[in-house]
């Protein structure tokens, strides 16, 4: 909650606990590794991306990382190419997936992708609401 509600130091105090008592579960190095970026600590960011797709490269949060990475480092063709078939397939079950593209393809400026994207997260939210 700390991250989402902008204290990003508190955020990383607590996600840092959490990587010391579970260090190998990718979700939480993903999110770890979020905290880190708004902390501007983004070469650590990049080393635990890489970690992650060196030890499990099939997991969607690995995936989603080596997304993120490109996208920080603007590196458009790359981040792009990043989406692979897994992370289409998860995008159309878990409404996180859709909006971590959303963010990357925004900083890419790719406004139309983007805003493609912002629609099946709406969609996928409406779905979770019962809406």
């Amino acid at each position: 909650m700390h991250l989402l509600e902008g204290r990003f130091d508190l955020a990383l105090e607590s996600m840092s606990r959490v990587i010391q008592l579970v260090p190998d579960v990718h979700p939480f190095s993903y999110f770890y590794a979020l905290t880190l970026i708004y902390n501007g600590r983004h070469d650590e960011t990049y080393a635990i991306f890489e970690n992650n797709m060196k030890s499990a490269p099939e997991h969607i949060f690995s995936q989603m990382g080596v997304f993120t990475k490109y996208c920080m480092q603007e590196e458009k063709n790359l981040a792009l190419n990043s989406i692979t078939p897994q992370l289409l397939k998860w995008s159309k079950i878990d409404f996180t997936v859709p909006w971590f593209l959303v963010s990357g393809l925004s900083v890419l400026n790719e406004k139309e992708e983007a805003l493609q994207w912002l629609e099946e997260w709406i969609e996928l939210v409406k779905i979770e609401n019962n809406d």
